[in-house]
């Protein structure tokens, strides 16, 4: 096999496929590569996931190899710029020349497929979005999942299609998010991890509801999910297990509550940030109170070797003002940086029932709500 190609456009494909490798598993720590018909294809193949990456290439020799994935990830964001040549010289070795860097590899002979993705089926769904849409819904989203494998199903996100409208929510039990966009073609639902969803639908702009029809059943199920944009295809299984109902902790963007505080985002996000660093431990709980006083909305954090206060001016509160909710900074850092708008507001009901926070006069379907921390 040998071809010719960009080199940034080659370390971009290295990256891409790169994401689902599995550095303690050999078996899942390859890459292969595949020359044929003017192309390169980059493959790599998890154990729940698939990833395929094409770009253009002049092809000299057609054919197709497979070497560690950590190496070839190392030496592709290294290669610098300009065109770069691949060349397996059929005796175990691969040479990717840029320039006059030089670096040689053995290949791996145990198996130089590429990975295999499942073939289009009749009862597929495949829905196209506008540009940036899909990476919307990761990223509305996707921080609330859980990071622990306890449950797995908490970690990912759930799609669900009404035929109007999708959605798309995460929850680690002390947080939740849901965003939904208009989008007809598809009713059902399903949930994939959140950890590749956010990966594959950076820049993908279709997804294709792989289903199947099982034995005895007359409605196709989901099986997969895949995610598609130019030039590349990321596959995954789907998690098992049943989603929470979120719809009891998740009130609708109108639902009324006892407080109700509007403020500049970016204030609020760097002054959770400022008390957020005075946590010289680096732990996931870092409580942050609010209060409201003279000079505007107060946000402070007390901890056992430290103690820090900002006041937010550019602020307003409407309703009950004494019994305003904490909250855990990471987690409100990451709801904060989710929204897209100048202003954020918080609408909360106590100190104890969970806390809804939403862009102000953004006319974007997203909610989020955080369980306050307990401050007795």
């Amino acid at each position: 096999m040998k071809a010719l190609m960009d080199s940034s456009a080659f370390a971009a494909a290295v990256r891409h496929a790169g994401r689902i490798l599995d550095r303690l598993d050999p078996a899942r720590n390859r890459i292969t590569i595949q020359a044929d018909d003017g192309r390169l294809t980059v493959g790599a193949d998890g154990a729940q996931t698939v990833s395929r990456v094409t770009i253009p290439a002049t092809v000299l020799d057609a054919g197709a190899v497979a070497v560690c994935g950590t190496w070839l990830l190392a030496l592709a964001a290294q290669s610098g710029a300009g065109e770069s040549m691949i060349d397996a010289d059929g005796e175990g070795g691969l040479t990717l020349t840029t320039g006059r860097r030089v670096a040689t590899m053995r290949t791996l002979t145990d198996d130089t497929a590429a990975p295999v993705m499942r073939g289009d089926g009749p009862d597929d769904i495949v829905l196209s979005f506008p540009a940036g849409t899909l990476a919307r819904l990761s990223d509305a989203t996707g921080h609330c999942a859980s990071r622990t494998r306890t449950t797995p199903i908490l970690s990912g996100i759930h799609l669900h299609g009404d035929g109007r409208t999708i959605s798309a929510e995460s929850t680690d039990k002390y947080r939740a998010a849901r965003i939904r966009i208009p989008q007809p073609g598809w009713e059902g639902s399903l949930t994939v991890g959140a950890e590749w969803f956010r990966g594959a639908a950076r820049h993908a702009d279709t997804l294709r509801i792989r289903r199947t029809r099982h034995a005895g059943g007359d409605t196709p199920q989901p099986s997969s999910l895949a995610v598609s944009g130019p030039g590349f295809t990321d596959e995954s299984a789907l998690l098992a297990g049943d989603w929470p109902n979120l719809s009891r902790v998740m009130p609708e963007r109108d639902t009324a509550a006892a407080t109700e505080i509007r403020a500049d985002r970016a204030a609020l996000l760097a002054a959770v940030k400022y008390l957020r660093a005075l946590d010289t431990d680096e732990s996931d709980m870092v409580p942050i109170r609010l209060a409201w006083g003279a000079d505007g909305l107060s946000v402070s954090h007390s901890g056992d070797d430290s103690t820090g206060r900002d006041t937010i001016e550019d602020a307003s509160i409407d309703g009950d003002t004494a019994t305003l909710p904490a909250f855990n900074a990471p987690y409100l850092q990451d709801a904060l940086q989710t929204i897209g708008s100048q202003r954020v507001v918080i609408r909360a009901n106590g100190d104890r029932k969970p806390a809804m926070i939403l862009a102000d006069g953004d006319d974007e379907d997203w909610v989020q709500v955080i369980v306050p921390i307990r401050h007795d």
